[in-house]
């Protein structure tokens, strides 16, 4: 979620837009995604009124559909979509089901998979040399 903020930030900053909608419900926990990203994005200097939190969805088909329908409400027509990059796929799917105009981004990868990722590869690499 942080590298996902940092990389809407940084096109905000940049032009490309002029909100971000912080969209997801709790999913896991009782805590709510679209708040701790909204309150990470106003840490980050943007101003309160140029965001939009959406709390209720609690998967990527309903972060798209419940955005979407905030779009669709302020006359919006267009996108830029910030997702992680292990969620490309499943979020051009369900973008591509919805009559918008959509750019997507992916966000960095967070540290913590990088980690997480070496040690699968080392472990994958150790299996494959006892067997």
């Amino acid at each position: 979620m942080r590298e996902r903020v940092i990389k809407a930030v940084e096109l905000f900053n940049k032009g490309y837009d002029n909100n971000i909608i912080c969209s997801g419900g709790g999913v896991y926990n009782k805590y709510i995604e679209a708040d701790i990203m909204d309150n990470f994005v106003e840490s980050l200097g943007i101003p309160n009124s140029c965001l939009i939190k959406e709390n209720k969805s609690r998967s990527t088909y309903q972060n798209i559909q419940n955005s979407i329908k905030i779009m669709e409400d302020k006359n919006w027509s267009s996108a830029m979509v910030v997702t992680s990059p292990w969620h490309l796929r499943r979020s051009n799917y369900f973008l591509s089901k919805f009559n918008i105009t959509y750019q997507i981004e992916k966000s960095n990868y967070p540290r913590e998979s990088f980690y997480l990722y070496i040690i699968t590869i080392y472990m994958g690499n150790l299996y494959n040399d006892q067997n």
